[in-house]
């Protein structure tokens, strides 16, 4: 499946950026439209609870490391994404963060929409000091 997954996890990492970029503009309604559809249903008012969640955090910048398909989980429909985020006035930390694809709430299917569970942001490192400040290099430039 390697060209459906290439295309499942573009997809899935568009809508981790949309959702980034709406938190880094505080836009708590944007990024809500992103999350996962079960997650929606659950909550009683999303755009409350996302701004809840991640108003404490001013987001400044973030990279995607890696991405991985859980291998309990079927492929093209949940991906989880390592992020390398950036705060104002704290060092880096890296999230996992998990995204699942669905037609509508508890409904996975690769033929869905792409959204971020946000219960499944966690903190997995803070960045060593030292690596926080050090300068990109032509071997870590753009890697993911």
């Amino acid at each position: 499946m390697g060209e459906p997954m290439t295309e499942a996890i573009a997809k899935a990492m568009a809508a981790l950026d949309r959702f980034l970029e709406a938190w880094k503009a505080q836009k708590w309604d944007d990024a809500a439209e992103v999350c996962q559809r079960s997650w929606i249903e659950e909550v009683r008012d999303p755009v409350s609870r996302i701004r809840a969640l991640f108003f404490p955090y001013m987001l400044q910048s973030w990279e995607v490391q890696r991405t991985e398909t859980p291998p309990d989980l079927a492929e093209g429909v949940v991906v989880d994404a390592y992020v390398r985020i950036d705060y104002y006035n704290t060092l880096p930390r890296l999230w996992r963060v998990r995204l699942v694809c669905e037609t509508g709430p508890y409904s996975p299917s690769p033929d869905g929409a792409w959204g971020v569970n946000p219960n499944s942001l966690r903190v997995e490192e803070t960045y060593p000091r030292e690596e926080a400040q050090a300068e990109p290099t032509e071997e870590t430039e753009g890697a993911t």
